[in-house]
């Protein structure tokens, strides 16, 4: 209890104005940085990636978005992979996106394209043909 009454603080390093500054409170001269944000405008759009998965394994984007349980559908599988890599969401976001009551069914489809990409070269050829449709929209 003395220690935290004390109200000792751990050891600072920086020259005295810095460390006066800390040591008062006034932190405002630190810039946040919001990369994510920022490159926004940078990143693929999940509607123009769905369509793009969508013709290429000729299926519905309806049928991207919402699964069958016991069934397996390898271009949603392909899509949460592929909008996991691309477009920088949250697994949180992917799985709302999905239908997907939590983002552990997001981390099982991604786990199981990575281990079919090692194995199957026409998984491995789709998913490059995606990306390069993708990288072509983004230009």
């Amino acid at each position: 209890m003395k220690f935290y009454s004390s109200k000792k603080l751990a050891p600072l390093l920086g020259n005295n104005d810095f460390i006066t500054r800390i040591r008062e409170g006034r932190t405002s001269f630190f810039i946040e940085e919001h990369t994510r944000y920022e490159t926004e405008a940078l990143r693929l759009q999940i509607s123009s990636m769905l369509r793009d998965i969508a013709t290429l394994y000729r299926v519905s984007e309806a049928s991207l978005l919402y699964g069958k349980r016991g069934t397996r559908n390898e271009a949603r599988q392909v899509a949460m992979y592929l909008v996991k890599e691309l477009c920088n969401k949250s697994l949180h976001t992917i799985a709302e996106l999905f239908s997907l009551r939590s983002y552990g069914g997001v981390c099982a489809a991604c786990s199981v394209i990575e281990k079919q990409l090692t194995v199957d070269r026409g998984l491995r050829r789709r998913i490059d043909q995606i990306r390069k449709m993708a990288r072509k929209r983004s230009i």
